[in-house]
C-alpha cells in the first residue's frame, strides 16, 4: 500500500471574531480569572506587579508558590524564602522581591538571598514598609534599584555591592516615595514636595545624567506623593495628602506643569487612569470610577465582588489594569473602539464623517459639529434653524457644507461662520447625497407627492441635468454615483438606474429587488452594493441579490483604505475579513446604532452612532490567539486509504475573545489555508 508522510506538526490555525457574537456571561471589557476552575493555583491572591515583559506575577496567601500568568496559561514556581510582597521581572526573565534582611533574586536556577544592610535598616525603622514595601525595580541583567526613602541606589547581584545613586536631599523633592517606570526607559520618582523624571534611567543610570524636578507648589497645600503611574501621554499620575483637609487630591504632571484634580473618593488608596480616559479609584472597600475631572464616582458593583475583598491593583502602562479578590482576578481592558480622550464630549448622533481636501476630519452631529485639524479639536455649533442634518461634504470650490431638510448650509471652521442656502419658494427637499461637489435632493411640492432630482453646487439651484426616474419606485432615500457614471437613487418601493441618457427602474413587486435600498456603495467596477431595512444587496451588472440577508437595519456602506467593506448597522458594524464577516458589538467597544464609518487619510478609523462618536485604537488588542492541537493521528505516516481526525482548541491573549468567538483556518503540508470557520474537529483522508 502506498504510503507518504503527510505533516500533521505543520498544521497552522489562525483565529478570529466570529459573525455572531454570544450572549456575555460578563460585563463588557472585563475578564475574570477564578482560582482553580480558569488555572489559577487555589490560593488567595496577594499582590500583582506587571513585567516589561508582559506577564502578570502573583504572590499568594499560603505563601508557598507565586505564579506567572502570561496570557494563556497559569505557571507556578517556588515562592522565595520568608514574607513575600511583590515578584518584580527584568526584562530578561530574572526575578527580585524583598525580604526583612535584603532582597531575593532568582536568575532561573533557584531563589539566592542577598543581605543588603540598608534595605534591613529601612525595613527595621520604618514599620510601614510592611503595608507600602520599598519599591524595586529591575534595571540591566543582574541589577536592581531600590528606592529608600532617603536615597536610591543600585545592588548589583554578580558583585553583591550597592551603588549610591542619589540622595532624596540632593533631588530636593523631599523624602522619596514611588519609583514608577516611564516608557522612555526613565523612570519617574515621587516625593514628599514634589517629582523627578529621570531620563533613560534603565540603560545609563551610571552615567552623569541630569534629574528634571518638578516641585510642588506650597500654596497648593498638597504632600506626600505616592501611588503614582505613568498616564500613558507622557505625564505622572500620582496621589497627595491634603494638607488642610483629611481626604486625598489626584495631581496630574504634564509638560512641567502640575493640576491638581479632585478625587470623589473617601480613604481612597490607589488612584490611576485606563486608556479611555476614565479614572479609577480603590477605596478600603470597593472600585469607583468616574469619567471626567469633578464627575461622580460610580461604583463598580455589578461584577460580584463582595465588599472589602479588593486587596490589590496593578496597572498596565498600556492602558489595562488588573484587581485581586481572595477569589480570584479581575482585568479590565478599554475597548479597541472608544471615543477619543481629547475630543469634545457629545451624546449626539453623529450621522456622517468628511475629509476636507486640506485635512480637516469633521463630524456631523444634530446641534453641533465637532472639527479635528491639526490635532487640535473644536465644536462648532449649528445655526438653530437647523433641521435632521445628513450629510456633509465640500463643494467644488473646497467650501465645506452639511445638508438637511431645509436644503444646505456652508460653512467655515476658521470663522465660525455659516450660511443657509433654501431652495426655489415653494419646494419641499430630502436630502439624497453628494457627488462631484454637487449636493443632490429630491423635490416636492407642498401639495402634491410628485419628486423631482434637484442639485445645489454652492452657487446655485437648478433642475438636474439627469433628469428624474419615474415615481414608482417610492419615496426616494438615497442616491450614490458609481465610477462609471451609472448613478442609483433608492427608494421605498425599488431602485433607479440612470446610464446611457436615461432611467431603468427595479422594482420590488416585480422581483428584480428584494428590498428599496437606503444606502449605495461600490467596491469594485461594475460590484455595487446596497443596504435595506433589513439586509445587503449586491448588484453584478445585472441582477440584485441578497448577500447578507440578516445583516439587519443597514445605515452606511463605506469602503475601507484596503477596499474591504464597511457596514453600519442598527445592531453595531460588520467587516468583510476574507471570507468571513466580523459582527463588532458593545465587547468591542461599538454599541448599537451606528450611522457612519470613515477611515482618514492617516489611516484612523471612525465611527459615528446613535450617542456620539469613537475611534479604534490599533493597540487595543494585539497579540494574536495561540492555538493547541489536543487530538492527532498516532503516527505522521498516513496511509493513501486512512481516514484521521485532529481536534484543536484556541485562546485569546487575556482571554480578550471568548472562546465561542474564534474561527479557525488550517493547511497541511504547502497547501493553502482552509476557509475560517468555526469547527474545532476536522477529519481528513491520506493520500497517495
Amino acid at each position: 500500500m502506498a504510503r507518504r508522510t503527510t505533516w500533521i506538526a505543520a498544521i497552522a490555525l489562525a483565529l478570529w471574531l466570529a459573525l455572531l457574537p454570544p450572549a456575555r456571561a460578563q460585563a463588557p471589557n472585563w475578564r475574570s480569572f477564578k482560582r482553580d476552575t480558569d488555572g489559577l493555583p487555589n490560593s488567595a491572591p496577594t499582590s500583582l506587579t506587571l513585567s516589561p515583559r508582559g506577564n502578570l506575577w502573583i504572590t499568594h496567601e499560603d505563601g508557598e508558590k507565586i505564579t506567572q500568568f502570561d496570557g494563556y496559561r497559569f505557571q507556578t514556581l517556588p515562592a522565595p524564602r520568608g514574607r513575600t510582597s511583590r515578584i518584580h521581572e527584568s526584562r530578561s526573565g530574572q526575578l527580585w522581591a524583598l525580604d526583612a534582611a535584603g532582597l531575593q533574586f532568582h536568575d532561573g536556577e533557584g531563589w539566592q538571598s542577598h543581605p543588603v544592610d540598608e534595605i534591613a535598616a529601612e525595613m527595621q525603622n520604618k514599620p510601614t514598609r510592611v503595608y507600602r514595601p520599598i519599591p524595586l525595580l529591575p534595571a540591566e541583567r543582574q541589577s536592581v534599584l531600590v528606592l529608600l526613602s532617603d536615597r536610591l541606589i543600585k545592588y548589583d547581584a554578580l558583585q553583591r555591592e550597592t551603588t549610591l545613586i542619589r540622595t532624596s536631599a540632593e533631588a530636593g523633592i523631599g523624602a522619596f516615595s514611588e519609583l514608577v517606570p516611564a516608557p522612555d526607559d526613565g523612570i519617574w520618582i515621587t516625593g514628599e514636595s514634589g517629582a523627578a523624571k529621570v531620563p533613560q534611567a534603565l540603560r545609563q543610570l551610571e552615567a552623569p545624567i541630569e534629574w528634571k524636578t518638578f516641585p510642588l507648589d506650597p500654596e497648593l497645600r498638597l504632600r506626600g506623593l505616592r501611588t503614582g503611574a505613568d498616564d500613558g501621554r507622557g505625564g505622572l499620575l500620582v496621589l497627595a495628602d491634603n494638607a488642610l483637609e483629611s481626604g486625598r487630591a489626584l495631581l496630574r504632571l504634564r509638560n512641567g506643569e502640575w493640576t491638581v484634580e479632585p478625587v470623589p473618593v473617601d480613604a481612597v488608596r490607589y488612584a490611576w487612569e485606563s486608556s479611555d480616559g476614565r479614572l479609577w479609584a480603590l477605596d478600603v472597600n470597593t472600585l469607583r470610577h468616574w469619567a471626567r475631572p469633578g464627575g461622580e464616582a460610580r461604583a463598580m458593583d455589578d461584577l460580584g465582588i463582595r465588599p472589602g475583598n479588593l486587596s490589590d491593583v496593578a496597572v498596565d502602562p498600556a492602558g489595562a489594569f488588573w484587581i485581586s479578590t481572595p477569589a480570584g482576578l479581575w482585568r479590565y481592558a478599554p475597548p479597541p473602539w472608544r471615543p477619543p480622550v481629547d475630543a469634545p464630549e457629545t451624546s449626539e448622533a453623529i450621522s456622517a464623517i468628511h475629509e476636507s481636501e486640506s485635512g480637516r476630519l469633521c463630524f456631523l452631529g444634530q446641534t453641533e459639529l465637532l472639527s479635528l485639524w491639526n490635532g487640535k479639536w473644536e465644536r462648532l455649533q449649528m445655526p438653530e434653524n437647523t433641521r435632521t442634518p445628513r450629510g456633509i461634504g465640500t463643494f467644488a470650490d473646497g467650501t465645506l457644507f452639511y445638508a438637511d431638510d431645509l436644503g444646505a448650509v456652508s460653512f467655515d471652521p476658521e470663522s465660525k461662520s455659516f450660511q443657509r442656502h433654501v431652495p426655489p419658494a415653494g419646494s419641499l427637499v430630502r436630502y439624497l447625497g453628494t457627488h462631484g461637489g454637487v449636493v443632490y435632493f429630491s423635490r416636492s411640492s407642498g401639495e402634491g407627492t410628485n419628486q423631482s432630482l434637484v442639485e445645489f453646487d454652492g452657487t446655485r439651484w437648478r433642475d438636474s441635468t439627469l433628469g428624474s426616474p419615474t415615481n414608482n419606485i417610492g419615496g426616494w432615500t438615497t442616491l450614490f454615483a458609481a465610477a462609471n457614471e451609472e448613478v442609483w437613487i433608492g427608494g421605498t418601493a425599488g431602485a433607479a438606474l440612470h446610464q446611457a441618457g436615461g432611467w431603468t427602474n427595479f422594482l420590488i413587486a416585480e422581483g428584480s429587488i428584494p428590498a428599496g435600498p437606503r444606502v449605495f456603495a461600490q467596491l469594485a467596477p461594475g460590484s455595487v452594493w446596497a443596504g435595506t431595512a433589513d439586509r445587503l444587496m449586491t448588484w453584478d451588472g445585472r441582477y440584485w441579490v441578497d448577500s447578507v440577508p440578516d445583516a439587519g437595519a443597514v445605515n452606511e456602506i463605506a469602503v475601507g483604505a484596503d477596499g474591504s467593506p464597511w457596514i453600519s448597522t442598527e445592531a453595531g458594524l460588520l467587516q468583510r475579513f476574507e471570507q468571513n464577516w466580523i459582527a463588532l458589538s458593545v465587547d468591542e467597544g461599538v454599541p448599537g446604532g451606528v450611522l457612519s464609518f470613515y477611515e482618514d487619510r492617516a489611516g484612523r478609523q471612525w465611527i459615528g452612532h446613535r450617542r456620539g462618536l469613537a475611534m479604534y485604537h490599533v493597540d487595543g488588542d494585539t497579540d494574536p490567539p495561540q492555538t493547541i492541537i489536543s487530538e492527532t493521528p498516532p503516527s505522521k505516516q498516513i496511509s493513501a486509504d486512512q481516514v484521521f481526525t485532529i481536534s484543536f482548541t484556541g485562546r485569546d491573549r487575556w482571554n480578550s475573545a471568548p472562546e465561542g468567538r474564534l474561527l479557525f483556518s488550517y493547511r497541511i503540508d504547502g497547501a493553502a489555508w482552509s476557509t475560517f470557520a468555526p469547527a474545532t474537529r476536522i477529519t481528513l483522508a491520506g493520500r497517495a
